[in-house]
């Protein structure tokens, strides 16, 4: 098989301020499918070289702003896909892909983060998507069912939210603590199964030295210290 894409790219930023930016760009991706994804064919037999490449039409607009030991970021996003590569059935392992149209993402992504005291001692950072994936046009799965325009993309969150604080006490030596939460995950086609949302909290801690001319880093982190059960991943269909 040969695959073959011009893929073009424009942006454009204009510095509205010293201190903010306005960018936009638009383009068009181009993927190939992988080994994984041709190695099994419709029933989990044979390769599936029928499998096509998938193209998209991408484009983002954002601002970024910085003054002070402050950051802001946030972006408004957009992107079509044509022979989206999706997952059709899954058995026993054997994952069996197929080629979707008409596959929709759009979403907004706000990002901050900020040092304070004269030393700068203490960082804070947050970060949060909005993420609207979703299949444009019906078709029918590997069971024969209709899968209709407008179910969600499996395997993608709606709501996506990260926080982060930490703190130098003195020298090179940090503690921190992290927030991560995810709204619920569609495990498959049809929208009839989902993986609940999570919220998780991560304690780390990091010392940065010199030996010489090498600088080293030692860390430790002690992730979802509430001992929360929840679904981390799917596998889809």
């Amino acid at each position: 098989m040969t695959y073959h894409n011009v893929s073009p790219v424009l942006g454009v930023v204009w510095h509205a301020q010293e201190t903010l930016n306005v960018y936009a760009n638009l383009g068009r991706g181009f993927e190939t499918p992988t080994l994984t994804e041709v190695a099994y064919g419709p029933g989990g037999v044979g390769t599936n070289l029928g499998l096509q490449a998938s193209t998209s039409r991408q484009g983002e607009i954002g601002v970024k702003w910085q003054s002070g030991g402050q950051r802001l970021e946030a972006a408004l996003f957009d992107a079509d896909s044509h022979h989206e590569i999706v997952p059709l059935s899954n058995d026993n392992g054997r994952a069996v892909y197929q080629n979707v149209n008409g596959v929709r993402r759009r979403g907004l992504e706000l990002g901050w983060r900020g040092a304070f005291g004269a030393a700068q001692r203490l960082t804070a950072g947050l970060g949060y998507t909005y993420l609207d994936a979703y299949f444009g046009e019906s078709f029918v799965n590997a069971q024969g069912a209709t899968v209709a325009a407008g179910n969600r993309l499996p395997g993608t969150a709606r709501h996506s939210f990260g926080a982060e604080v930490a703190y130098r006490p003195w020298g090179q030596w940090m503690v921190g603590v992290e927030a991560k939460a995810d709204s619920k995950v569609y495990a498959d086609d049809l929208n009839t199964q989902a993986a609940p949302g999570y919220f998780i909290f991560n304690l780390k801690t990091g010392y940065t030295f010199k030996l010489g001319a090498t600088q080293l880093y030692v860390f430790g982190r002690i992730d979802n210290v509430a001992d929360r059960h929840y679904i981390g991943s799917v596998i889809v269909n």
